[in-house]
């Protein structure tokens, strides 16, 4: 851990009472395999996603609405908590409970599905990733309007007693990242807490894929830094 990754003394801890992930992985040419090599695709999922117990009865050609740029091989992973689908045009990963998986398998699993499209078909290349991460919870020490009264102004005038405000910060390139956005608001799911998204577009030239989880992960705490916000160290209790 560097000396920018240390925790701040300033930053209140932000416990996540529910959050969830998405990583889009966009290819340059379309993963034509998925169309007429079928069984060559399944078979590169099947060895890659053996660790994960994902088996042949789990895989799903879904043709959505019948549109060929819909259709997707999905699966289910991680006991239920990941969705996994590969398209024509990527990957698509999506995990709705995040606060309760391993984010290390989660890392292995988008690299075994990753893995399998490279070597399903010799032109895949990935040109950038897309994640994202939603997180409800409640900043320690502060009530939701105080800490994002921080961040936004008095509101809008003659359209009734206000009840709640957001913010949201948009950037452009920056060292690996094509853009990014960070999403603060009142959450609407739970009582006294916030809800906090971030979203990161990497360059998958410059991004090794190996390297995703780890980037990702540095990507969040220092927007959550930026918020004045941290999570709880690993293995703290909940």
């Amino acid at each position: 851990m560097t000396a920018e990754q240390k925790p701040h003394p300033a930053l209140a801890e932000f416990r996540p009472r529910r959050a969830a992930f998405s990583f889009t992985a966009k290819l340059r040419e379309p993963l034509w395999v998925l169309a007429h090599g079928l069984p060559a695709i399944c078979s590169r999922v099947l060895e890659r996603l053996a660790p994960f117990a994902v088996g042949m009865n789990d895989l799903r050609m879904d043709s959505a609405d019948g549109r060929l740029g819909e259709s997707n091989l999905g699966f289910w992973a991680l006991d239920f908590q990941a969705r996994c689908e590969i398209r024509l045009t990527g990957v698509d990963v999506q995990c709705h409970a995040l606060h309760q998986v391993d984010v290390r398998q989660l890392d292995h699993l988008i690299q075994a599905v990753l893995g399998a499209v490279l070597e399903s078909q010799e032109d895949a290349i990935f040109i950038n990733y897309e994640a994202t991460v939603q997180m409800h919870g409640a900043p320690q020490g502060s009530n939701p309007e105080t800490f994002l009264g921080r961040f936004t102004g008095p509101g809008l005038e003659g359209l009734g007693p206000v009840t709640g405000s957001g913010v949201s910060f948009y950037f452009g390139p920056c060292s690996r990242r094509i853009s990014c956005a960070v999403l603060a608001d009142m959450s609407t799911s739970f009582a006294d807490s916030i809800y906090v998204q971030t979203r990161a577009l990497f360059d998958g030239e410059q991004l090794p894929r190996e390297e995703i989880g780890v980037e990702t992960g540095e990507y969040l705490k220092a927007s959550l830094a930026a918020l004045g916000l941290a999570l709880p160290e690993a293995g703290e209790s909940k």
